[in-house]
C-alpha cells in the first residue's frame, strides 16, 4: 500500500531529484498533522462516548462501530507518522518499517471486514429480529472483531515470514524507503497482494449486496419500512468504495504522471489526502452523527460538556440581511460564531478583491489591453463585481454589528447592489455578443467593435441596471413621509420596497433581464458552433468562453433563488437554519465574484503573463549572487548573509505572519490597556500600573520588531539616523521588560511579607517614579554609546544607509563589550531580585502555615517570562549554530527563532497576567468582544424589537 502523497513516492522508485522546498515541506506536513489531529480528537470524543455510557458498550451495533473508529484512528496515525517520516528521513531501518506497515495494512484490510460485521448486524437486525438479542450478544462480537483482526493480519504475516527466511540479517539492518512495494520485492508476493485484495473486496460487497436486498425484500414482504438500515448498508457501501480508492492509487498515479508533468507533487498529495486521510473522517459522520442517542452524547463530549443556555434573544443574520423574509430564529448566534463569519467574509473579500485589483491593474499598465474591447468588457465585469462584493461584505456586516441602518443610507447601498447584479448577465451578454462577431464576421469585427462603442455599451449596461432600482426609488420617495427616510430598517430590498406592485415588478423585471440574456448566449453560441463547421475551422476556444458565460450566469442567477433555499432550509433543517444559510451566502453573493478572474484573466494566455507579474508585485530573482532578506528583522549577530534570495511567495508569507501576529497581539494588549484605563479600581492599584506598564513596553518593542523586519525585506537598508531612533527604542524597551519584571516582583514581595505597609510603600506617585527609573535605566543601556557614535563618525555617515542593526550601527570593540557587560549586569541584578522575593515569600508563608501560592506562582511566571526575554541574547548565538548545523534550513530557521524569540513572548504579558487575574479578566472579556450585548422583547405577535444597552463606550 502507497503512503505518500509527495515525498519522491514515485511507483517505482525513480525519485525524482528536485527536492520540495522547505516551506512546501512544512506546510503540506502542517496539513497532514492537523488533519490528524482534528479527525483523531472526533474520532477520539466518539471512543469516550461509547466508553462513558453502559447503553453503547452492551450493543454490538455500537461495538463494531467503536472498532471501526478505533482501527481508523491507528491507521491514520501510522499514515500519518509515515507521511512525516518520509519527508524527514526519508529511508528508515527495515525492521521498524516492516512493524509500521504490518500495523498499516492490517488495519487497511479489517475496515471493509468490520462494514461487512455490521451490515450482517444489521440484516440479523430487520430479518431476523426474535434471535438478533441471542444471536448478537456482546462476546460474539469481540470474537468477530478478533476474527477480522485475524484475516487482516492474514494479508500481510505470510509475506513477512516469507521475509525472514528470504532475506539476510544485513537487510533488516540496512535502511529503506518504507513502501510496500521495495519492501516485499518478489513478484509472487506482489501477486498474492492483488488476489488477497480482490478476495476481501469480492467477499465484502458480496456480503452488502446481499444484506441490502434481504432487508429491502423483507420490508416489502410485510409492508414495513425499513429505510434507516438500507440506507446504512448503501453508506456501508460508499465507505467501502472510498476504501478501494487505495487500490486504485497507483494507476490515478500514472495517469496524473502524464497529463500534468510538471505539477505531479501537489497532486500526489491531493491523492493522498483523499485516499488515505479523508476516508478516516467518514466513520464519525456516517455512524456517529446519525445516530440520535449517540449524537445527543457525542455533541456534549465534543464541546467539553458546555451547554448552551439558549437565551431568547435576536437571531443576527448570516445572510447580510439578504433573507427574502424577516422571520428570524429567536437564538442568537455566539460572539465567536460572529466574528468567524465575518472574518471568512472579510478575507474572503479582501483576497478576491487583490486578485480583480491585479487584474484592473494589469489591464491599465498595458495600452494593448485598453485598445482591446474584449478586455474592456471583461475589465468591467471585474470592476463590477469588485463593488458589489464590497457592498455585500459591507452589507453583511452592518447586518452583525448595527442590524438596523438609516433608511436614506440603505437605499444608496441598495441602489448599488441591485444595479451591479444586474449588471453582471448584461456584461457577460455583450462580451458573448463581441465573440460572435469576432468568430462569425471577422472581417468587420474592427469596425464594429472599437473602443468608443465598448464605452458606449458599459453605459447602456448600467443604465439597463438602474433602471431596475431608480423607479422603485421614485416611487418611495413620492409615497413615503420624510420621517420614514430618517428611520432605521433592516437593510433589504423587501422591507424597504414593501408595496405588492414593486415586489411584481422586480419579479418581471428579473424574469427579463435574464431571458434576453440567455436567448443571447444561445444565439451566440450556436452561431459560432455552425459557422465553425461551415469552414471546418475550429471556434472551440470561443464556443467554451461562451459556455463558461453561460456558466456564471447561472451561479448569478442563484441569487434569485436565495429566498427560495432559506425557505426549504428553514423547514427542512431548522436546527441548522443559521448556518446554512451562511453558506448559502457565501457561495450565492461572495464565490461567483471569484469567477471573473478564473474564467476570463488566467485563460487567456497574454493576460496571464502580466498578470502573474503584477501579481506578485513584480518582484523577480535575477539568479545572480544578490543579498538576504534577512528574517531575522536584523538581529543577527553577524552580516555574512546567503547568496540566496528568498522567493517573493517566502517574503510574502513570512511578512503576512509578522504582521498578522503584531495585529492580533497589539490587539489583545491594546484591550488590556483599555480596560486599564476604564476603570479607576485599576488606575490606583499599583500592581495593575506596573503590568499595563510592561503590556505598553511590549506593545512598542513588537510594533518596532515587525517594522524592522518589514525594512529588512524592502529597503534592505535605511538611512543611519531613522536607524538610531529605532534601535534607541528598540533597545530601551527589550531592557525595560526584565527591570520591569523585577518591579512586579518587588511589590507582590511587599504585599505578602510586608501587608501593613504596602499602601504606604507602593503608592501610584511612587510606581510612576519607579517606572521613569526603568525608562531611565533601558535608556543607559543605548544612549552612551549614540553619543559617542556622534562624537566618533563624520556627518556623512548619518546620511548613510546601514543594514539597520546594533552590530553594524555600533562597530566599535569597546562598545560590543559593553553591551554584553551591561546584559550581564542587568540579567543578574533582575535574578537576583526574583529568586530573592520568591524565597522570602515562601518562607514568610511557611512560617504563619498560611498559604502564599497564587504569590509564588506569579513571581515563577516572572521567571518564566524573563527566561523568555534572556532568549534575545542567545539569538545570535542559535544562529551561528543553524548555520554549520543545517545550512540548507538556514533562512527557515532564523525566521522561525526570530519569531519565537521576538514576537511570540510579547503574548505572554496578557496570557499570564491578565488572564489569571479574575477582575481584571472580567471587563477585559467584555471589552475584547466588543461588548456587545442586546436585550429582546417580544410583544404579541409582531417581531422582535431589540434594544442596545447602554453602558461603556459603545465605540469600541
Amino acid at each position: 500500500m502507497n503512503f505518500s502523497a509527495d515525498i519522491g513516492t514515485q511507483k517505482n522508485m525513480s525519485y525524482s531529484t528536485a527536492r520540495p522546498t522547505f516551506e512546501a515541506v512544512v506546510t503540506r506536513n502542517a496539513i497532514v498533522l492537523m488533519l490528524c489531529i482534528s479527525i483523531n480528537y472526533i474520532n477520539g470524543t466518539l471512543v469516550h462516548t461509547f466508553f462513558r455510557r453502559e447503553i453503547f458498550r452492551e450493543n454490538p451495533r455500537y461495538i463494531l462501530f467503536i472498532h471501526l473508529v478505533l482501527n481508523d484512528m491507528i491507521q491514520l496515525t501510522i499514515a500519518a507518522l509515515l507521511h512525516l517520516i518520509a519527508y524527514i528521513w526519508f529511508k528508515i531501518n527495515v525492521s521498524f518499517c516492516c512493524f509500521l506497515l504490518m500495523i498499516a495494512i492490517s488495519t487497511t484490510l479489517n475496515t471493509p471486514l468490520n462494514l461487512a460485521g455490521m451490515a450482517i448486524e444489521r440484516y440479523i437486525a430487520i430479518c431476523n429480529p426474535l434471535r438478533h438479542a441471542q444471536l448478537c450478544t456482546v462476546n460474539r462480537t469481540y470474537i468477530l472483531i478478533a476474527i477480522i483482526w485475524a484475516l487482516g493480519a492474514a494479508a500481510i504475516l505470510p509475506d513477512l515470514f516469507v521475509l525472514l527466511v528470504t532475506e539476510s540479517n544485513e537487510f533488516f539492518h540496512s535502511v529503506i524507503y518504507c513502501n510496500q512495494d521495495p519492501l516485499f520485492r518478489q513478484d509472487f508476493m506482489k501477486k498474492k497482494k492483488n488476489i488477497s485484495n480482490i478476495t476481501y473486496l469480492s467477499c465484502v460487497w458480496l456480503i452488502l449486496f446481499f444484506t441490502y436486498f434481504k432487508i429491502l425484500f423483507a420490508a416489502k414482504a410485510v409492508n414495513a419500512d425499513a429505510k434507516k438500515a438500507r440506507n446504512t448498508i448503501l453508506l456501508h457501501g460508499a465507505q467501502l468504495i472510498m476504501c478501494m480508492l487505495t487500490y486504485v492509487d497507483p494507476p490515478l498515479e500514472t495517469v496524473f504522471v502524464y497529463i500534468f508533468p510538471s505539477h505531479l507533487r501537489e497532486v500526489r498529495f491531493a491523492n493522498y489526502l483523499i485516499i488515505y486521510i479523508l476516508p478516516r473522517f467518514l466513520s464519525p459522520i456516517l455512524y456517529g452523527l446519525r445516530d440520535q442517542s449517540f449524537r445527543k452524547y457525542f455533541k456534549m463530549y465534543l464541546l467539553c460538556n458546555v451547554k448552551d443556555s439558549g437565551a431568547q434573544t435576536r437571531n443576527f443574520s448570516a445572510d447580510i440581511g439578504m433573507q427574502k423574509n424577516m422571520s428570524y430564529s429567536t437564538a442568537r448566534p455566539t460572539f465567536e460564531v460572529v466574528v468567524t463569519r465575518n472574518a471568512i467574509v472579510l478575507m474572503l473579500c479582501i483576497s478576491i478583491n487583490y486578485i480583480n485589483g491585479t487584474l484592473v491593474h494589469t489591464f491599465f499598465r498595458h495600452e494593448m489591453f485598453r485598445e482591446n474591447p474584449r478586455y474592456i468588457l471583461f475589465i468591467h465585469l471585474v470592476l463590477n463585481d469588485m463593488i458589489q462584493l464590497t457592498i455585500a461584505a459591507l452589507l453583511n456586516l452592518i447586518t452583525y454589528i448595527w442590524f438596523k441602518i438609516n433608511v436614506s443610507f440603505c437605499c444608496f447601498l441598495l441602489m448599488f447592489a441591485i444595479s451591479t447584479t444586474q449588471n453582471t448577465p448584461l456584461n457577460l451578454a455583450g462580451m458573448a455578443i463581441e465573440r460572435y462577431i469576432a468568430v462569425c464576421n471577422p472581417l468587420r469585427h474592427a469596425q464594429l467593435c472599437t473602443v468608443n462603442r465598448t464605452y458606449i455599451l458599459i453605459a447602456i449596461i448600467w443604465a439597463l441596471g438602474a433602471a431596475a432600482i431608480l423607479p422603485d426609488l421614485f416611487v418611495l420617495l413620492v409615497t413615503e413621509p420624510n420621517e420614514f427616510f430618517h428611520s432605521a430598517i433592516f437593510c433589504h430590498r423587501d422591507p424597504l420596497f414593501r408595496q405588492d406592485f414593486m415586489k411584481k415588478k422586480s419579479i418581471i423585471s428579473h424574469i427579463t433581464y435574464l431571458s434576453f440574456v440567455w436567448f443571447i448566449l444561445v444565439f451566440t453560441y450556436f452561431k459560432i458552433l455552425f459557422a465553425a463547421k461551415a469552414v471546418n475551422a475550429d471556434a472551440k476556444k470561443a464556443r467554451n468562453t461562451i459556455l463558461l458565460h453561460g456558466a456564471q450566469l447561472i451561479m448569478s442567477m442563484l441569487t434569485y433563488v436565495g429566498p427560495s433555499l432559506d425557505t426549504v432550509f428553514k423547514y427542512t433543517f431548522p436546527s441548522h437554519f443559521p448556518q446554512l444559510r451562511f453558506a448559502s451566502y457565501l457561495i450565492i453573493h461572495i464565490l461567483p465574484r471569484f469567477l471573473s478572474p478564473i474564467l476570463y484573466g488566467l485563460r487567456d494566455q497574454s493576460f496571464r503573463k502580466y498578470f502573474k507579474m503584477y501579481l506578485l508585485c513584480n518582484v523577480k530573482d535575477s539568479g545572480a549572487q544578490t543579498r538576504n532578506f534577512s528574517a531575522d528583522i536584523g538581529m543577527q549577530k553577524n552580516m555574512s548573509y546567503s547568496t540566496a534570495r528568498p522567493t517573493f511567495e517566502v517574503v510574502v508569507t513570512r511578512n503576512a505572519i509578522v504582521l498578522m501576529l503584531c495585529i492580533s497581539i497589539n490587539y489583545i494588549n491594546g484591550t488590556l490597556v483599555h480596560t486599564f484605563f476604564r476603570h479607576e479600581i485599576f488606575r490606583e492599584n499599583p500592581r495593575y500600573i506596573l503590568f499595563i506598564h510592561l503590556v505598553l513596553n511590549d506593545m512598542i518593542q513588537l510594533t518596532i520588531a515587525a517594522l524592522l523586519n518589514l525594512i529588512t525585506y524592502i529597503w534592505f537598508k535605511i538611512n543611519v539616523s531613522f536607524c538610531c531612533f529605532l534601535l534607541m527604542f528598540a533597545i530601551s524597551t527589550t531592557q525595560n521588560t526584565p527591570l520591569n519584571l523585577a518591579g512586579m516582583a518587588i511589590e507582590r514581595y511587599i504585599a505578602v511579607c510586608n501587608p501593613l505597609r504596602h499602601a504606604q510603600l507602593c503608592t501610584v506617585n511612587r510606581t510612576y517614579i519607579l517606572i521613569a527609573i526603568i525608562w531611565a535605566l533601558g535608556a543607559a543601556a543605548i544612549l552612551p554609546d549614540l553619543f559617542v557614535l556622534l562624537v566618533t563618525e563624520p556627518n556623512e555617515f548619518f546620511h548613510s544607509a546601514i543594514f539597520c542593526h546594533r552590530d553594524p550601527l555600533f562597530r566599535q570593540d569597546f562598545m560590543k563589550k559593553k553591551s554584553i557587560i551591561s546584559h550581564i549586569t542587568y540579567l543578574s541584578f533582575v535574578w537576583f531580585i526574583l529568586v530573592f522575593t520568591y524565597f522570602k515569600i515562601l518562607f514568610a508563608a511557611k512560617a504563619v502555615n498560611a498559604d502564599a501560592k497564587k504569590a509564588r506562582n506569579t513571581i515563577l511566571l516572572h521567571g518564566a517570562q524573563l527566561i523568555m526575554s534572556m532568549l534575545t541574547y542567545v539569538g545570535p548565538s542559535l544562529d551561528t549554530v543553524f548555520k554549520y548545523t543545517f545550512p540548507s534550513h538556514f533562512p527557515q530557521l532564523r525566521f522561525a527563532s526570530y519569531l519565537i524569540i521576538h514576537i511570540l513572548p510579547r503574548f505572554l504579558s496578557p496570557i499570564l497576567y491578565g488572564l489569571r487575574d479574575q477582575s481584571f479578566r472580567k471587563y477585559f472579556k467584555m471589552y475584547l468582544l466588543c461588548n456587545v450585548k442586546v436585550t429582546c422583547h417580544r410583544k404579541h405577535v409582531t417581531p422582535f424589537k431589540c434594544i442596545t444597552s447602554p453602558r461603556v463606550n459603545p465605540s469600541l
